[in-house]
């Protein structure tokens, strides 16, 4: 399948997960690939990130499986943790997981509406952020850092 033909059925599919979202009165948020695009950010194609509250998780996929989808509840926790795609995917970072290639690329296309503020004292506990926020801050992405953001070992 083409990467539009692949664009064209996940706006479908999100159209109709919106919409029994909002039939339930589900409140939710669009994050990940798409939520970016939307955004303006590069064109994704692999899934839909629809955030909800934790306490609403169960109330939001019995919406979804009401409008015909399969319902699933994998292991994984991350699952109910992914309340910032910038923040999540910066945590996420590690010595086997460090490219940074389409990250660099989300903030190119949204740099005016990212919290620069905000995502560095959210992140200042990894050196994987700290790298990133040279690189963002060298290409000319982000601003550059005149400010203080008080890490937990300097709190301490």
């Amino acid at each position: 399948m083409s990467g539009e033909a692949e664009l064209e059925r996940l706006l479908q599919t999100l159209k109709r997960a919106a919409a029994a979202l909002e039939s339930e009165r589900v409140p939710f948020l669009l994050g990940g690939g798409l939520g970016c695009w939307a955004r303006g950010g590069p064109p994704s194609s692999n899934d839909i990130d629809l955030m909800v509250k934790r306490e609403d998780a169960e109330w939001a996929l019995a919406a979804l499986e009401s409008a015909g989808m399969r319902p699933v509840r994998p292991p994984e926790q991350w699952l109910y943790k992914a309340w910032d795609i910038l923040v999540t995917k910066l945590l996420a970072l590690d010595e086997h997981n460090a490219d940074y290639a389409h990250l660099l690329l989300v903030c190119r296309a949204l740099r005016e509406q990212v919290d620069w503020l905000a995502l560095r004292q959210r992140t200042s506990s990894s050196p994987f952020a700290a790298a990133f926020f040279t690189l963002v801050e060298g290409l000319g992405i982000g601003p550059a850092r005149s400010w203080s953001v008080t890490t937990r070992s300097s709190e301490a």
